[in-house]
């Protein structure tokens, strides 16, 4: 079980104040009816849903909601600025008060002597039958000058505020207040549905949920708990390495892989992820994207739209049945059904609250839910029968503090549950329901369950306690079937979430520093040693595979900000302790350990991480590590002077310095001395490249701007004969077009890349560029291009890729005839063409473009008649179109491309939702998303 982690850095909770007090006035605000839409459709005003806090409410403008906890409990809050950005702002917001006061002792104790105290005016009103005030103040809590109208309301133990603050001087239009406020409305307690699915009729995807039964509790039969087959071999975790095959660069986007080799790679933010039973598939989403990766080949077998925030445990979010032919995600408001191997979504099942993780029984006859209260505090607990979609039953009361867990199998449910401010009550039972008949059986634990985590062999419950005598937080490993209990680990209180190996070889355990900083550390079970501890992790972030080979985590941690990725470390590999081991006494953050223990992925960590720890930490790795050191937080000069002992180390591929290297260029000398050296960023002058001829396997070299970058420093690196990738990047260059002369030495270059500014690099180095005969990718951003230019880049028959970002200027001179030049190319997978004079669709119709996989027109305006032209395109994957005049009528070409996987399109006034939802319902595997 996790329990909910709240944003605490919300602190406002919108207190008015300034006072005098005038006779109250009797009145009826409006509620308005669910589901009703606003009668204006005034531009830039939204309904916005708080499902954790069970309100709505229209906002101009872009609302943005925060959760957090206060004294009184939990805050929900949106808000958003007006769209004149003249000071205006609409909050709603609500706060959970503990105790046994009546609304309208609500509203005397806290509504009228915390939020309108000191009113100027006030009145009293109420929403259906809960009780409110509406007042205005001249005076915000903090004591700011402004401009205040609100409105609370008492409902049962709720407080909800209605907000509107401004500048004095800025005058907000009471029809904006009058519709804000009016357009404030309480969510249905949940869904009704009316058409019931007809018996003995299988159901079709498409027909509607079917009425619900009356909420019902779960019978309480008691009976022995007996676990259930383990779906794990314990061999497992060397099966999983088994099949994955020898270490690989990491594949082109376009082939739509990522890298199961110490990174998976995304072209998204990794919100969720899961699995499958077998270990041999792994399912990752963001908020628009999903894919199921086989895990031996590093493939997208299946990639389709995401289904939005999946709102808690990052690495609960995705589920497969026990089978590994479905998988479930879910998001605030369903849970979606999805079959692994077609896509095909078999249901979206609506659910009474968010869901906390669902799962699918071993029979998959039973889908069941945790779900959180609709106050965001608690949780409640329904299940669903697959067969006609009719929930079963819902269990366990609000405001309840739980501890809970699934069985892996998806047939039990272990419980434990405490009412708030009952923490030195005796401590509750733990209970294992089964989830097939609603049984429930009491388990052998005698401890204060805080969080609970079963084992995959459906017998070891790991336990964390809470509320010891001495404030220690404990971990235990009990015997579900004997009773027995080993203690594991203590620390801080409060505990944080634990995570046990299927071998009970490794405990994850999170543990807070000084009540704020999370240290999740990764103990040996059975003596309590620590092995390796990552400051600001998260259990709640981590994944082990079935056999619990691979350890799967969230790197997005303050020592490394690549939120594109998820580390996979290799908790089966011998020296996986010892490697981990020295990184964190090294103070090296962002580390990956490959599966094979042969690939070592490192970031110096910031001010603890200097010369000295780097300089222990070389000499720890083996010989025969793969390293890559990464330099952050401006720490180049500490990997600089440890030069010495990295170029020692025989496996050393990869290093990367962010800042600029200044003082003795001589420190430079050992750069030459990494003869295995493949991929090098640098930002370095003339002076500092000298030594990167010495290096015979330098393969992929970054260098960025730096003061003195000249065109003698782009003769040294024409000088390292082994480069197949080169980039140049920075504004205000040195470097000039003629300094490119020489750039025909590098017979081996396959890519190249500038970043010109200031005109000093323009297109035509297209000329020089022309002499390297393997070049196959070119790009060229923020230069001057002439047509000219993009006829010589005609004569380059060999080019696949063109990313091109001219700049803007008054006199066109990159124009349609430079992009129609073009058509000799024939073999174009990559066509980017961004910031531009107005161009238009025309040049794109001479060209042939059936190879092209990427097509990215930012530049190019496009009109309903030019649509038709992309249907001929059979093999893009990518599209993005985000200027021109087209209509809904234009984007009934993208209906018939279903071979889209992402497609990108403007807001523009003639297009309409209508419109956007027929798309998504005619491509259901792409990624639709819009742009300004």
């Amino acid at each position: 079980m996790i329990f909910l982690n709240f944003n605490l850095a919300f602190a406002r909770t919108i207190a008015i104040l300034a006072a005098v007090s005038f006779p109250p006035i009797i009145t009826v605000g409006q509620e308005v009816p669910p589901k009703t839409p606003s009668s204006k459709t005034t531009e830039g005003w939204k309904e916005i849903r708080n499902d954790a806090g069970n309100f709505a409410a229209e906002f101009p403008g872009r609302a943005g909601a925060s959760v957090g906890r206060s004294g009184a409990g939990v805050v929900n809050s949106v808000n958003a600025f007006h769209q004149d950005k003249k000071g205006t702002q609409y909050s709603v917001g609500c706060q959970l008060y503990l105790g046994d006061r009546t609304e309208a002792q609500l509203i005397e104790q806290v509504g009228g002597k915390v939020y309108a105290k000191m009113a100027t005016e006030k009145k009293e009103i109420k929403i259906g039958n809960h009780p409110g005030i509406e007042f205005s103040a001249v005076k915000t809590a903090d004591g700011a000058e402004k401009t205040v109208r609100g409105r609370v309301f008492a409902v049962k133990n709720m407080m909800f505020h209605v907000t509107v603050t401004s500048n004095p001087d800025v005058v907000v239009p009471e029809d904006d207040i009058v519709r804000f406020f009016n357009s404030f409305r309480l969510l249905d307690e949940e869904a009704k549905a009316t058409v019931a699915v007809p018996k003995a009729v299988a159901p079709k995807k498409t027909d509607p949920m079917p009425k619900e039964e009356p909420v019902v509790k779960l019978p309480v039969v008691d009976e022995k708990y007996v676990p259930g087959k383990s779906l794990f071999d314990p061999k497992m975790a060397a099966a999983e390495r088994a099949m994955i095959p020898q270490m690989r660069s990491l594949p082109q986007p376009s082939e739509r892989r990522v890298e199961c080799l110490g990174v998976l790679k995304t072209p998204f933010n990794p919100q969720a992820y899961g699995w499958s039973p077998d270990g041999r598939r792994f399912a990752v989403s963001g908020i628009n994207e999903l894919w199921v990766v086989d895990v031996a080949t590093g493939r997208a077998m299946l990639t389709m739209p995401g289904f939005g925030e999946t709102g808690f445990r990052a690495g609960a979010g995705l589920r497969f049945s026990p089978d590994g032919k479905k998988l479930l995600c879910h998001n605030r408001e369903a849970i979606r059904v999805i079959d692994v191997e077609t896509g095909e979504i078999i249901r979206d099942v609506p659910t009474p609250g968010p869901t906390m993780e669902a799962v699918l029984s071993e029979d998959g006859s039973t889908l069941s839910a945790t779900l959180t209260s609709k106050t965001g505090f608690g949780m409640s607990f329904a299940s669903w029968n697959t067969k006609d979609w009719t929930r079963k039953h819902i269990s366990f009361p609000e405001n309840q503090n739980c501890g809970w867990c699934f069985t892996s199998n998806g047939n039990h449910l272990i419980v434990a549950t405490r009412k708030f401010g009952q923490n030195d009550k005796p401590n509750p039972p733990v209970e294992a329901w089964n989830l097939l008949n609603g049984h429930r059986s009491i388990l052998p634990v005698k401890l204060p369950v805080l969080h609970l985590a079963m084992n995959t062999d459906h017998r070891t419950l790991l336990v964390t306690t809470a509320w010891s005598p001495d404030n220690q937080c404990e971990y235990h490993a009990v015997d579900v079937t004997t009773g027995e209990d080993r203690k594991l680990f203590k620390g801080q209180s409060p505990g944080g979430a634990g995570r046990l190996t299927p071998d009970g070889k490794y405990l994850l355990a999170d543990t807070p520093v000084l009540g704020q900083t999370v240290v999740t550390r990764l103990l040996d079970a059975a003596t309590g040693k620590e092995l390796w501890s990552q400051e600001y992790g998260n259990c709640t972030n981590y994944l082990m595979s079935p056999g619990g080979a691979f350890l799967v985590r969230t790197p997005y941690l303050l020592a490394d900000y690549e939120v594109d990725v998820l580390a996979v470390d290799d908790m089966a590999n011998p020296k996986f302790a010892e490697l981990a081991g020295a990184m964190d006494k090294a103070r090296a953050a962002g580390f990956y350990i490959n599966p094979y223990g042969n690939h070592l992925r490192a970031k110096a960590y910031s001010s603890r991480f200097n010369g000295e720890s780097l300089r222990e930490l070389t000499k720890t790795l083996p010989q025969t590590t793969i390293v890559e050191f990464r330099d952050l937080f401006y720490q180049s000069e500490n990997i600089l002077k440890s030069l010495p002992e990295l170029a020692k180390l025989p496996g050393l591929e990869q290093l990367e310095f962010r800042q600029n290297l200044d003082g003795d260029p001589a420190a430079r000398k050992p750069l030459g001395d990494c003869k295995n050296l493949k991929r090098l960023e640098i930002s370095d002058g003339d002076t500092g490249l000298e030594h990167l001829k010495d290096c015979p396997k330098l393969e992929e070299l970054t260098v960025r701007a730096h003061k003195d970058l000249t065109d003698a420093g782009l003769k040294k690196i024409f000088a390292i004969k082994s480069l197949r990738q080169l980039k140049i990047d920075g504004i205000n260059l040195k470097v000039t077009n003629a300094g490119y002369a020489g750039i025909g030495q590098l017979t081996e270059l396959r890519s190249i890349s500038t970043r010109g500014g200031a005109g000093r690099v323009s297109g035509e180095v297209f000329a020089h560029w022309k002499k390297c005969p393997k070049l196959e990718c070119v790009e060229l951003l923020d230069a001057e291009m002439t047509d000219a230019d993009a006829a010589v880049l005609a004569t380059m028959p060999q080019l696949t890729e063109i990313r091109l970002n001219p700049q803007f200027t008054s006199e066109p001179k990159f124009t349609d005839a430079g992009v129609a030049s073009l058509a000799p190319l024939k073999n174009l997978k990559t066509l980017s063409i961004q910031t531009s004079n107005k161009l238009t669709a025309k040049g794109l119709k001479s060209l042939d473009l059936s190879k092209l996989e990427m097509g990215w027109f930012g530049g190019i305006q496009f009109a309903d008649e030019d649509m038709p032209m992309l249907k001929s395109m059979t093999s893009l994957r990518e599209l993005w179109i985000s200027h021109g005049s087209y209509t809904d009528e234009g984007l009934d070409t993208f209906k018939q491309m279903n071979h889209l996987h992402r497609l990108c399109i403007a807001n523009r006034p003639g297009i309409t939702e209508a419109k956007i939802k027929e798309l998504h319902k005619a491509l259901p595997k792409t990624v639709i998303s819009r742009t300004f």
